[in-house]
């Protein structure tokens, strides 16, 4: 299983792929249901807080939220 420090540097990439306007961005950020309607473009204009990337990242790894990914990792050997 991944560490959570993994899932924080992934995180952090988000956010550094966000200020670089990295289109991928926009894809990503659609994973949460209240960005759905969203295009690329709407996406990179939005602030992109660390919370968000961080539940896009839980998200991405299959749970549903931040707290559940930390709560899975810190019960990991």
């Amino acid at each position: 299983m991944t560490t959570l420090d993994t899932y924080r540097k992934r995180a952090k990439q988000l956010l550094r792929w966000h200020r670089a306007g990295n289109y991928s961005v926009g894809g990503k950020l659609r994973l949460l249901p209240r960005y759905r309607d969203l295009t690329d473009r709407q996406a990179l204009d939005l602030p992109m807080p660390l919370a968000v990337a961080q539940e896009i990242v839980a998200v991405e790894a299959g749970y549903a939220d931040w707290p559940a990914l930390k709560a899975a990792a810190a019960d990991a050997p």
